[in-house]
């Protein structure tokens, strides 16, 4: 009998493993510091400038030796392995002393979103069933930090009449709180019992007790609330690693928020884990301001090999003017990430700052980085494999059907994960968990993707974002790619808007380029040219969008992605039926 199946096709099916690059072990997070100070003590663990000017440093020993001081004072207060701490500070140098005295202790830090009422704040410290606050709030924001303090002591202490513990940094702690100062005690070493003390419990911390727990940027829904253990999160930062080459020891640039998963598996956690200077400011500097002077200065000041790059600081460093001995000459290795490089914008990047490394990563809150690809030159933006992204190592990956079947190569499907990098789970969202993963543990990312022969993903769209136009469904990437080459065209979303004939219909939201002429005639101009690029397709219907908005900015998530949702919306209002 002829065999009727041939065991090749098998390769055929979209998935793929990247083996285990490192070796396991079952150290903790404060176990790698400790390492590091061994090697280079006076080593800068962190440059930081603030928004009024001037800058502070930390080096390894400092970090180590505060950290050990605050741990100690933490232990005083009760704290115990195993309980949460809600955490919620801007950017400075005292959030990475408090990552690695709670890390030291087995106290699992809940991120709060600097900036959030006082009210969320607390909400979310109840919910998540933390023992205690901890917040800083600097100068003018003091006032805000008072807010919180005030609104967590009316939460009621089980089995006590005190008010719950919470710990001020920067401004004043009233009665029934603590100071981070009081507990840090910058001018004094810790004592040799209290060293010991806070070490022994460190030696109790195992690598499966909860380290940290991050919340997503809302672009789906309510944001989660996402936990990580020890070993979980060390592997996040081998693969961060793995999209950093040759990332061990250097002076690194990072501006994101330390509260966004960004900021902690791009940034402050790769101190410890991989010996390196972080150097960052005040995202508002980055964000608000758009000072691509100061960013370029400061990259070049701190002599930075590697920064991580977000696209609006990758267009400020393309439109700030040129200054010959401010370039990014000792800059090797740029990594972006939150949304796919667009083409023009890239290669705009890459002919003005040639001898940069470009790379791009794709991850999400739940994982991690798990898939990267870098460019060398221009012209690599214009090969087929653009925005193909390789997996990291100890990935697996698999894209399936809406029945959860493998797909045959290069076939949009959904993206399903599974690694020693995947989060524990929802904190306080039994049900969210289970919808997101598998029986087999596999995490659904709600992303559509096509993998090529090689086991390269290329990102179409999320499933949430598909437009679906008189029974056809349109994924707005291939529409957004060709919007973009208009020279008139700095930035473009598509999303679509209620229409009574055809379901929906394509809305264009675009930012204009700084150039000549009224915003109307130019949107005009726009739409007749992409309705050249797009012919009429089988269902009689073009991709070219039949409506155009003109933005100054597009609005945001809590993490700094452009909001989908929020530019649908603004469309519907617009144009909807």
């Amino acid at each position: 009998m002829e065999a009727s199946f041939q065991t090749d096709q098998r390769s055929g099916l979209s998935y793929v493993y990247k083996l285990p690059n490192l070796p396991q072990d079952s150290r903790i997070i404060p176990d790698y510091l400790d390492d590091k100070v061994k090697e280079h003590p006076e080593r800068q663990a962190a440059v930081y400038y603030p928004m009024g000017g001037g800058k502070s440093c930390i080096t390894y020993r400092q970090l180590q030796d505060q950290s050990v001081q605050l741990a100690a004072g933490l232990i005083k207060t009760g704290l115990k392995v195993g309980e949460c701490v809600l955490l919620i500070a801007p950017n400075c140098l005292e959030y990475i002393v408090i990552e690695m005295a709670c890390a030291r202790i087995g106290v699992c830090l809940i991120f709060q979103k600097f900036g959030s009422p006082a009210t969320d704040a607390v909400e979310m410290a109840k919910s998540t069933g933390c023992s205690a606050v901890i917040v800083c709030a600097f100068g003018s924001s003091a006032l805000y930090g008072e807010s919180i303090v005030q609104e967590w002591q009316k939460t009621p202490r089980d089995g006590s009449t005190d008010p719950p513990l919470a710990i001020c940094a920067g401004f004043k702690a009233t009665e029934g709180n603590l100071s981070y100062e009081d507990l840090v005690r910058p001018n004094e070493l810790a004592s040799a019992e209290e060293i010991h003390t806070v070490f022994e419990v460190q030696s109790a911390v195992q690598m499966e007790d909860p380290l940290l727990a991050l919340m997503t940027s809302g672009s789906t829904g309510k944001p989660k609330v996402v936990l990580y253990n020890h070993f979980q999160f060390i592997n996040v930062l081998r693969a961060s690693c793995f999209t950093l080459p040759n990332v061990d020891g250097a002076r690194y640039f990072n501006d994101r928020p330390f509260s966004w998963a960004v900021g902690a598996m791009l940034g402050t956690y790769l101190i410890p884990f991989s010996g390196i200077t972080l150097v960052f400011l005040d995202p508002e500097i980055s964000v608000r301001k758009g000072d691509g002077v100061m960013i370029r200065n400061i990259l070049q000041d701190e002599r930075c090999t590697h920064a991580f790059l977000m696209a609006y600081i990758m267009y400020d460093l393309i439109h700030a003017d040129a200054i010959p001995e401010y370039g990014l000459s000792l800059v090797e290795y740029a990594l972006s990430a939150g949304q796919p490089l667009v083409k023009e914008m890239t290669s705009k990047f890459m002919a003005k700052f040639p001898n940069v490394l470009l790379g791009q990563t794709y991850g999400c809150t739940e994982f991690g980085p798990f898939a990267f690809q870098t460019y060398s030159m221009v012209a690599d933006t214009d090969h087929v494999s653009f925005n193909c992204l390789e997996m990291a190592p100890n990935t697996e990956a698999k894209v399936v059907n809406s029945d959860g079947r493998l797909v045959t190569k290069n076939t949009v499907g959904e993206l399903l994960l599974r690694g020693p990098h995947l989060f524990e789970r929802y904190v306080t969202n039994e049900e969210g968990t289970k919808a997101a993963c598998t029986p087999q543990h596999w995490f659904k990312t709600g992303d559509l993707v096509t993998m090529n022969d090689d086991g390269c993903i290329r990102f179409v769209a999320r499933m949430s974002d598909a437009i679906k136009r008189a029974a056809v469904l349109i994924y707005p990437v291939e529409v957004e790619m060709v919007i973009s080459k208009h020279p008139d065209v700095d930035q473009v979303v598509v999303v679509g808007v209620p229409d009574e004939r055809f379901t929906q219909e394509l809305c264009a939201c675009v930012i204009l380029t700084h150039s000549p002429g009224s915003s109307e005639e130019r949107l005009d101009t726009i739409k007749e040219w992409t309705s050249d690029q797009f012919p009429p397709g089988p269902d009689g219907l073009s991709l070219s969008p039949k409506y155009f908005i003109s933005f100054q900015d597009f609005p945001k998530t809590a993490n700094g992605k452009t909001s989908r949702r929020d530019l649908t919306k603004i469309a519907a209002e617009t144009y909807g039926c």
